[in-house]
């Protein structure tokens, strides 16, 4: 009896490990095999004001293929969606992830632009803050490894 409490108790560990692995992750969408997550945190920066971000997870989960991922953010301030007629194309993103890899928005400085939004201030007034965010026209475009 006691093997099997033990048992049961590794088992319940490990699953409860994996699942953490994924902690605050919620999945939005998936194309063409990349799945897409996105998770809000309040961001301790090293250089200027802390602040609240929406980041962004993707994962390119086809064995063999490159996807080549495109999007632009439309970003709602204040229920004003001040990005989504960008005349010089500032908030569409295009970028590559290899079979098999996974990309992730940080809390930090240097976080690409295409992983990360904008809030709010943490510790400071707002007058505007992020009331609603679309991946506009999310594209995934399959390229073949060679070997």
């Amino acid at each position: 009896m006691r093997i099997l409490y033990t048992i049961c108790f590794v088992l319940i560990s490990t699953i409860g490990a994996l699942g953490q692995s994924d902690a605050g992750w919620d999945f939005i969408q998936e194309e063409n095999g990349v799945k897409v997550f996105v998770k809000e945190a309040d961001c301790d920066l090293s250089r200027g004001y802390d602040e609240r971000r929406v980041l962004l997870r993707f994962e390119n989960t086809n064995e063999n293929s490159k996807a080549i991922v495109s999007y632009h953010a439309d970003l709602s301030y204040n229920n004003d969606c001040i990005t989504c007629n960008d005349p010089h194309s500032e908030y569409q993103y295009i970028f590559s992830l290899c079979s098999g890899e996974s990309i992730e928005g940080e809390c930090t400085i240097t976080t690409p632009k295409h992983l990360f939004f904008f809030i709010r201030w943490v510790s400071r007034p707002n007058e505007v803050e992020l009331t609603d965010y679309v991946l506009n026209g999310l594209s995934v475009d399959l390229l073949q490894n060679e070997e």
